[in-house]
């Protein structure tokens, strides 16, 4: 059984935190004046707010120690992990990161990918990718697209560094209820930072 998002309407909405990440994300790429900060406040206020992502612990369980990608699983351990996927998600998955990260914890399986550093950057990719880019109100629906081909480099390697942070401390964390990845890429959190005023602030 695949897992399914509960409300893929509700979660295709922009939260409030990553709007003012794509704002200040835009307002840079026209400036000239951007960095990575403003994805990973928008990524550490997003998780804190879900408080953690409880389901990962377990999902990281699936996944063996080692990176070694020639492990292979044969097909009756696959539909076993998968099942195991699926029962880790109906009982503990309680939020949309927890049923996001149980989605891709699938696909990594179903791809034969069965690297847990891989997964978690695989993870943090798809929070990031859809908040940024494909959610409505994100940068697709705002900037224009010419803008967007001029820097896709740079909102590739923001992207690729906030992934790599959230990944490697999730990866030493797992439990963790907040993300302390900002202060690694740029400015210092406050306890009273704005990220809707960012844009206009940096």
């Amino acid at each position: 059984m695949i897992v399914r998002m509960p409300d893929e309407d509700v979660f295709a909405r922009l939260p409030r935190v990553f709007r003012g990440a794509c704002h200040a994300l835009r307002d840079g790429l026209r400036s000239g004046l951007c960095d990575p900060y403003p994805l990973a406040l928008g990524l550490e206020q997003l998780v804190a707010r879900a408080g953690g992502v409880p389901v990962l612990p377990a999902l990281l369980a699936v996944f063996p120690d080692s990176a070694d990608s020639s492990q292979v699983l044969l097909p009756i351990q696959h539909d076993a992990e998968l099942d195991r996927v699926d029962r880790i998600a109906q009982k503990r998955g309680q939020t949309r990161l927890d049923q996001l990260a149980s989605r891709v914890a699938q696909r990594q399986l179903i791809k034969g990918d069965l690297g847990r550093g891989r997964f978690l950057s695989a993870f943090a990719h798809a929070i990031l990718e859809h908040f940024v880019f494909d959610a409505r109100g994100a940068l697709l629906d705002t900037s224009n697209a010419k803008e967007l081909h001029a820097g896709r480099a740079r909102l590739r390697s923001f992207v690729e560094s906030v992934a790599k942070c959230a990944s490697e401390q999730w990866a030493r964390h797992p439990n963790a209820r907040t993300l302390r990845i900002s202060r690694r890429l740029g400015k210092q959190i406050g306890p009273h930072d704005n990220l809707l005023t960012l844009g206009k602030q940096r």
